[in-house]
């Protein structure tokens, strides 16, 4: 039973390979990879091209009707860090302002969650690298630092 449906699996999966061997599936990442994409074009100031554009929008999409963003589809509220991030990345890119409808209701599930006391620890490393937090104490040396590569 086990062997058959592995190689049903492997039948269909074959049938989508294309000539040269490789396979395309579209590739969506959760909010928190658009919001890093989003945060990190802002931050070397690069021109929003045409992936950015998409990004954005998608970003934009998918904020809840409470002004949260979700990571996973089943939280029943939204999720405090990934609101934040969004939030973050929707300002950071000047396209929204605090004013913002949008912006207001993100930042009223923000408050109402506890604010970033209560954000995911990676969350609060984001915004330090981004010169929005305090690097709080466990950080001893600048998360940048990660991001070399090996040889250096």
């Amino acid at each position: 039973m086990v062997q058959k449906n592995i190689h049903e699996r492997i039948r269909r999966v074959s049938t989508l390979q294309t000539d040269n061997g490789s396979w395309k599936f579209i590739f969506e990442g959760p909010v928190l990879t658009d919001s890093f994409y989003i945060m990190t074009v802002c931050a070397l100031q690069l021109p929003f091209d045409e992936l950015t554009e998409k990004v954005f929008s998608r970003l934009v999409s998918l904020q809840q009707e409470n002004g949260s963003w979700k990571i996973y589809q089943d939280e029943k509220e939204g999720n405090l860090s990934a609101t934040i991030q969004a939030y973050t990345a929707l300002l950071l890119s000047k396209k929204f302002t605090r004013s913002d409808e949008e912006m207001k209701r993100a930042e009223q599930f923000i408050q109402q969650h506890g604010g970033l006391k209560n954000a995911h620890f990676m969350t609060k490393m984001m915004l330090a690298v981004n010169g929005l937090y305090k690097y709080p104490s466990y950080f001893y040396f600048p998360m940048t630092y990660y991001l070399l590569p090996s040889s250096f």
